[in-house]
């Protein structure tokens, strides 16, 4: 192939080339930080809220480590604010939570047994809990409320005699009524 270009044109031309490939190399850098930048100004503003939140709070801890140092050694304040608790856990009687009451079950339940539903209801008074489930027998689900009456925190449970009728595959639903905190 013939070389129709003089050697000062072609060097023109490559000095040309590589500066386009320079200024696109840089325009692409200047985007990319451009796009980083706008996407780092939301996380900025919210440190700087956090921030702000932060010193506000250590100046507010700081004023109540003075008015305690003026007054009062923070051991006793400490076990003043205890007493405080513990008396207003002794007035509220204590509640089964649902998760407890779950895990009771659950711990009682035989494993042929099948609880299909567990409906806990709550008053001022008691709280209720319905059990029902299908047994395969009449001996596992009689261990089953035996088993349930063993925990003291029960103060009743019913299991009406007419889930007893059937040999296999008993479908029954026992009443359980659970003593509330100081009802003992």
């Amino acid at each position: 192939m013939a070389n129709l270009l003089p050697t000062e044109e072609k060097k023109q031309i490559n000095k040309e080339y590589r500066l386009r490939i320079v200024v696109v190399y840089i325009f692409s850098i200047a985007g990319i930080l451009l796009i980083a930048i706008t996407l780092l100004v939301p996380a900025y503003v919210l440190s700087l809220e956090r921030g702000k939140n932060v010193s506000d709070r250590l100046a507010t801890a700081k004023e109540n480590a003075k008015s305690l140092e003026e007054g009062r050694d923070p051991v006793e304040v400490a076990e003043e604010i205890k007493g405080r608790v513990s008396l207003l856990s002794v007035a509220e009687p204590q509640k089964i939570s649902p998760r407890e009451l779950f895990d009771l079950v659950t711990f009682h339940k035989p494993k042929t047994l099948s609880v299909e539903s567990l409906l806990y209801s709550s008053d001022s008074q008691e709280v209720r809990v319905t059990i029902d489930g299908i047994s395969p027998d009449r001996k596992t689900l009689d261990s089953f409320v035996k088993s349930l009456r063993t925990e003291e925190r029960f103060s009743s449970v019913d299991l009406p005699i007419s889930d007893l009728v059937s040999v296999i595959d008993i479908s029954f639903s026992i009443q359980v009524i659970i003593r509330q905190g100081n009802d003992k």
